[in-house]
């Protein structure tokens, strides 16, 4: 694919700006680890990632600090979750974000999010008009660089039973 290619499908498939792409460095390797990242946990398309990583919690709400409230593993298949995920030690204006089911692979979000410099804590969330299917799902946080480094990670489950257990 020539340059403009690249940019031209990078700024349909995400929220990318033609001007935030005049910043990255190699476009050719970030197109590269864009795929990497989105393939990744999908088509096992990418290398394992070794570091640490920051633990995501999931909630269906959270509190003004940006804390998951009454953080679970298992829901129910409607409503908003909510992914958090500690600071640590990042400190950018942006992440991207990647949300898929896992055990029937299917991306649900993938894209660059603003976030919070100074929080403790920051958050996606994600609510499917039609229902959760019942099934394992994952959210990964990358760095909103051109390395695109994995900072943080979790699952949860959809199960339609969740509602009726009382699961913290």
């Amino acid at each position: 694919m020539s340059d403009r290619e690249l940019r031209s499908s990078l700024t349909s498939l995400t929220s990318l700006t033609e001007g935030d792409l005049d910043e990255i460095r190699d476009l050719r390797a970030f197109t590269r680890r864009v795929t990497e990242v989105a393939l990744d946990s999908v088509i096992g398309f990418g290398a394992p990632e070794t570091a640490s990583l920051a633990h995501v919690q999931f909630s269906q709400s959270v509190n003004p600090q940006n804390i998951a409230e009454l953080a679970q593993e298992r829901f129910a298949s409607d409503g908003k979750i909510y992914a958090v995920f500690p600071m640590e030690e990042y400190r950018d204006d942006d992440v991207f974000v990647k949300w898929y089911r896992t055990d029937d692979p299917e991306i649900l979000l993938f894209d660059r999010y603003p976030i919070q410099r100074e929080a403790d804590y920051n958050y996606v969330w994600l609510d499917k008009e039609s229902g959760w299917p019942e099934g394992e799902y994952s959210v990964d946080f990358y760095s909103g660089d051109d390395a695109m480094k994995k900072i943080a990670a979790g699952r949860y489950f959809v199960d339609s039973r969740a509602a009726a257990l009382d699961i913290e």
